[in-house]
């Protein structure tokens, strides 16, 4: 196809995934910090965001920011649906990278603040006519 002189950027996660650590680690001193001065509630709240964001780089390890993927490579694709007020709808991609192991592309569609679900509905359409989402949680839409 017309892909041939497309510069496909490298993935870049580890990046972001290096300032969730720094971020982390600094949360995780603030809370010993603040253990040895014995003040308990600034010491859990550290605590608790140093480890959520140790547990959100971990379940990231997997994930990829590939800007395109050869449709051969697709292994599945999962839709989310959004909860309102919460999260956005998403398209969860596996595919297999160039080392072959599965990695996971999410593909983020609009929020109820812009006009979300009817972008959904258009992005479900298209992915269910290009045969490439297969999948029952569309039908409860």
């Amino acid at each position: 196809m017309g892909y041939k002189n497309i510069q496909i950027t490298k993935n870049n996660i580890f990046s972001y995934l290096l300032i969730y650590c720094i971020i982390s680690a600094i949360a995780l001193y603030q809370s010993y910090f603040y253990c040895l001065k014995n003040e308990l509630v600034p010491s859990i709240f550290f605590g608790i965001i140093g480890i959520y964001l140790i547990y959100g780089t971990i379940i990231s390890l997997n994930n990829s920011t590939a800007s395109i993927i050869d449709r051969s490579s697709i292994v599945n694709i999962k839709f989310k649906r959004a909860i309102i007020g919460l999260t956005r709808s998403r398209f969860e991609v596996l595919f297999k990278d160039d080392q072959g192991k599965i990695k996971k592309r999410l593909i983020m569609l609009p929020g109820s603040l812009f006009d979300g679900q009817s972008v959904t509905l258009i992005a479900l359409k298209i992915m269910t006519e290009e045969r490439l989402l297969v999948n029952s949680e569309t039908s409860k839409l």
